[in-house]
């Protein structure tokens, strides 16, 4: 059990500095907007900075729907015969359902992992 704490510590150490990284990344942004709406407003018009960083936003969307939307991310890989058909033993049983699901959420973080790594 031991090996599964210490996923579990990681995945949510992980989680915590992504959840921190994500805040302070829009507490940038809303003060990089601020200071573009001050800067435009300044330099043309009101409604010019609301053109412009709009535009903006709405083409920063559209990039990352697209690159959501790529093939790129989907690679077919096959699983092995072994993994296919998970079997629940002995080291599985003592498990409750909430435990299992954490645990293959765990296991899907590092196959993630681990697939990146693969040329």
């Amino acid at each position: 059990m031991f090996g599964l704490q210490l996923r579990l510590q990681r995945a949510a150490r992980k989680l915590a500095a992504f959840s921190i990284a994500g805040i302070l990344a829009l507490i940038g942004a809303g003060f990089l907007t601020v200071a573009a709406w001050i800067t435009l407003a300044e330099m043309h018009s009101a409604a010019f900075a609301a053109l412009i960083i709009g535009a903006v936003y709405f083409g920063a969307a559209l990039i990352v729907m697209a690159i959501g939307l790529s093939r790129f991310w989907i690679v077919p890989v096959a699983a092995p015969a072994a993994a296919a058909a998970p079997v629940m033993g002995a080291p599985m049983a003592g498990l409750t359902p909430m435990q299992m699901v954490i645990l293959s959420f765990v296991q899907g973080l590092e196959q993630g992992r681990m697939s990146r790594r693969r040329p």
